[in-house]
């Protein structure tokens, strides 16, 4: 019987059997997060709530978007030049459109260029 009791001991898996549970696999996980952590010290760290979320714009982009700016202050003069034809109601609604229009189109144009000028953009 004792035969047996050594077999049983000798087939039974320690800590240090499983795989994952060894003092190699302990230095394995370090080489490995040491290797993710060179890997990402590489990328640049962005800042800013758009780099987050991955949306980062290019030049040609910002160039774009100025454009688009312009023509959405377009819409807005558009607009203002048309409104004496409006009367009450739609009056009060034009006026509210060439607002909202006029401060997007000012506020997509400046964000635009100040990020030009600074190139905060990637090449």
């Amino acid at each position: 019987m004792k035969e047996t009791e050594k077999e049983l001991e000798a087939n039974i898996k320690t800590e240090e059997d499983i795989p994952g549970k060894s003092e190699f696999a302990e230095e394995e996980k370090s080489e490995i997060t040491q290797a993710e952590a060179a890997d990402k010290s590489e990328v640049p760290v962005k800042d800013g709530k758009k780099a987050a979320r991955g949306m980062v714009s290019t030049r040609n982009g910002l160039y774009l978007r100025t454009v688009i700016g312009g023509l959405i202050l377009y819409y807005a003069y558009t607009i203002l030049s048309d409104i004496g034809t409006a009367s009450g109601r739609s009056r009060t609604m034009l006026y509210i459109f060439v607002a909202v229009f006029g401060v997007a189109g000012i506020w997509i144009i400046l964000d635009s260029l100040k990020r030009l000028f600074k190139k905060e953009y990637d090449e």
